[in-house]
């Protein structure tokens, strides 16, 4: 949880469809490859859901395990991504993830 009481849930979001977490996120189709890929949601302090942040174009599975915030409200996370290829963790995190062939990467990504 944030200073202001926002808190945030990482995780996945597992099978093909659509994913609305209500409130003000957008919904976001599925598909995914393998079943499951990674996501985080933001909510207030109501719990209304204010964003979702779902991996863009995964060429494998990846999930989050755990969330953190910082005092100034930077939010990291910690998972892993499968395989090779790009990962778009959306918003203002990294762009893009590259792995490795054949293993499963550990990724922190950082959301401000």
């Amino acid at each position: 949880m944030d200073n202001l009481g926002n808190s945030f849930a990482a995780g996945y979001a597992a099978g093909s469809g659509t994913f609305d977490f209500g409130g003000l996120s957008v919904p976001f189709s599925g598909g995914f490859v393998n079943n499951y890929n990674t996501v985080l949601v933001k909510y207030d302090a109501d719990g209304i859901a204010q964003w979702s942040r779902p991996v863009k174009n995964p060429s494998s599975l990846s999930y989050f395990q755990g969330v953190c915030v910082s005092g100034t409200g930077t939010v990291f996370v910690v998972g892993n991504a499968n395989g090779s290829g790009a990962y778009d963790f959306g918003g203002d995190a990294a762009s893009a993830f590259t792995g490795a062939p054949n293993f499963g990467n550990t990724i922190i990504v950082k959301y401000r």
